[in-house]
């Protein structure tokens, strides 16, 4: 049977089809099938949305994937991608309005739909690369002391760029520019610490996710 992303707006506890437990908080999305749908919205446990961009996020026409390999297809990720736009660019280029830019790792698909979820609210998500990393442990000797420099400390978190949930918007296309700007100073440099350097010099609406965002490849 077919199933469907909802987004509970109560506490649920559910055995799930390969009879594991389960528990959602108000936010969270999950898949099910017509029946449970339908149980529990009358019960106001969980909350679909019209097809209107209005009230949708998570539709083809105004969210997609930019993987940077032909690899990271939609097709890896399963039942969350469906109706998700793909295209293939190693560039920070997007003609979606709220896109999922993958370079590598992991993805936990069933996170997809909340990540695009929170862009009604922030411009970017990116998650963490963990919370025991900090960018005092990570690049060259040079790259650290630039990033220094321009922050003025280094006992900062890093974000893991290898995903980013970013909304087309101006400000986040001045972040990639400074970015690259960034990068190029540096060809041999860590991206992350050019990254945290651009969003220093170029601050926006950004959430930072926890490392449990992204599984795959750890990055030292």
């Amino acid at each position: 049977m077919a199933l469907k992303w909802v987004k509970a707006l109560k506490r649920i506890n559910r055995i799930a089809e390969d009879n594991s437990r389960e528990t959602y908080y108000p936010g969270d999305w999950f898949p099910a099938n017509n029946q449970e749908i339908r149980n529990r919205l009358a019960k106001g446990e969980v909350a679909i949305y019209a097809s209107s961009d209005e009230d949708h996020i998570y539709s083809k026409t105004t969210c997609g994937v930019v993987a940077s390999r032909p690899e990271l297809s939609l097709a890896a990720l399963g039942n969350p991608a469906n109706g998700l736009g793909w295209a293939l660019n190693t560039e920070l280029i997007s003609t979606f309005l709220y896109t999922l830019y993958w370079r590598g790792g992991k993805i936990r698909p069933e996170l997809i739909p909340a990540s695009f979820e929170l862009l009604k609210t922030w411009e970017m998500a990116v998650p963490l690369g963990s919370f025991d990393v900090l960018a005092n442990g990570i690049g060259t000797e040079e790259d650290r002391a630039l990033t220094l420099k321009t922050v003025g400390d280094l006992r900062i978190p890093v974000y893991d760029t290898q995903q980013m949930y970013v909304k087309t918007c101006p400000a986040t296309q001045q972040l990639f520019t400074a970015w690259k700007v960034e990068q190029e100073k540096l060809p041999a440099g860590d991206d992350r610490l050019a990254f945290i350097r651009a969003l220093y010099l170029n601050p926006l609406l950004i959430l930072a996710l926890p490392p449990s965002w992204i599984t795959g490849i750890k990055r030292d």
